[in-house]
């Protein structure tokens, strides 16, 4: 599986966990839909379906044993949403039940004043942004058909992109208090993956290419920089408050982790951890630009030393979801295994037994010497998904 498909395979699959089990198919007739609305309109249509696959048979026919929520937040230092048949935020002392009104939904991180969110009218229909506030009503900011969002480093502004009917799309950057636009810059690419924001500017790709460049854009002055880099491989991190990135590259079966700053234009690489086999897909750099994850090999890298540390977690540990750093030291993982199965149902016509309802943990591991601790276990949800802060 290349790059790009592993990619579109997991962000179909985020979709699909995101979309409550109630949603229909959407009636396409693709006759009538131009060339540039075709591929959104697809990958919807996967993600509902994916989600109907998976998600349907396992809830259909439960009879829950234990429907009671966690008697309190967690105290886990980041925002996190259980998702089930409803889909609850809890971020410290707050808890937040997400409107299920608003169709396919995926909240992302914390802004100023709630958090910012993607949601779909209907299925496989106008997608836009949106600011969950604290009081469970979403505010809708910027332009409709917006892709993906990504917060500013203070919180107060998010950027996105949207088709611009020409080929291209349009970054837009939103006030998140008044939904005003503040600036905009239009790029060659149908599909724009935004990968971060961080003391630089905006970090960006073409997303779901076969080969790729990031792309620095800066809004306050309207700069755009492509930054050439061989081998790069569709993974990029810019922690909000570095102006420290990490990025992989590949060449065949052998990869590499590096991190460095832009000068000139180009990636002044000061840390580089290679390997063989495996994807990284998704580098994690901790927020002062520290340390580096290699989430296949349970791995944290020191990027002055470059002391290699063990984790020591249970499970297999996932490059998507990506762990996130609660501080610079400790880091939140979800492992595979992590969770145990309390509900299980027969799928139809099969006749085999699927998790319907699992209990999931979340460990929290001290970088600096390995140690990994369980800081919360949930109740019996489909999902959780951790946020980042």
């Amino acid at each position: 599986m290349t790059d790009t498909e592993t990619r579109l395979r997991d962000y179909l699959q985020s979709q699909a966990d995101t979309i409550p089990d109630t949603s229909q198919p959407p009636d396409l007739d693709l006759g009538r839909q131009s060339p540039r609305r075709l591929w959104p309109i697809l990958a919807a249509a996967a993600a509902i379906g994916a989600v109907l696959i998976l998600t349907v048979p396992l809830l259909t026919g439960l009879t829950r044993q234990d429907q009671k929520p966690a008697d309190k937040p967690a105290a886990l230092g980041v925002p996190y949403v259980l998702i089930d048949k409803e889909q609850v935020l809890h971020d410290r002392e707050q808890t937040v039940p997400i409107p299920s009104d608003h169709g396919s939904l995926n909240v992302s991180e914390q802004v100023s004043g709630g958090w910012a969110t993607t949601w779909m009218d209907r299925p496989g229909g106008t997608s836009f942004v949106g600011i969950l506030r604290p009081d469970g009503k979403i505010t809708s900011i910027g332009p409709a058909n917006a892709l993906g969002v990504q917060a500013s480093p203070d919180g107060s502004q998010v950027v996105t992109s949207v088709p611009n009917g020409k080929g291209g799309s349009r970054l837009v950057v939103l006030d998140v208090a008044t939904g005003r636009e503040l600036a905009s810059q239009t790029v060659p690419y149908a599909m724009v993956g935004l990968l971060g924001w961080n003391k630089n500017g905006i970090w960006l790709h073409e997303d779901y290419a076969p080969t790729t460049t990031p792309v620095l854009w800066d809004p306050t002055t309207g700069t755009v920089t492509e930054v050439k880099m061989p081998g790069y491989a569709h993974g990029l991190s810019a922690p909000a408050a570095s102006d420290r990135i990490l990025v992989t590259t590949r060449t065949g079966e052998a990869w590499c982790l590096k991190t460095g700053r832009l000068t000139d234009g180009k990636l002044a690489v000061d840390r580089e951890y290679c390997g063989t086999g495996g994807p990284h897909n998704y580098p994690a750099l901790s927020p002062d630009g520290q340390t580096i994850v290699d989430s296949a090999r349970k791995k944290v890298i020191d990027v002055e030393t470059g002391k290699v540390t063990n984790l020591r977690v249970d499970g297999e540990m996932p490059g998507w979801p990506q762990p996130v750093f609660e501080d610079d030291t400790h880091l939140l993982v979800l492992t595979r295994g992590s969770g145990d199965v309390v509900e299980t149902s027969v799928t139809p016509g099969v006749g085999r037994l699927e998790p319907a309802s699992v209990r999931h943990t979340v460990y929290r591991c001290d970088v600096t010497t390995g140690s990994c601790d369980a800081a919360y276990t949930s109740p019996p949800v489909y999902n959780l998904q951790l946020l980042e802060p």
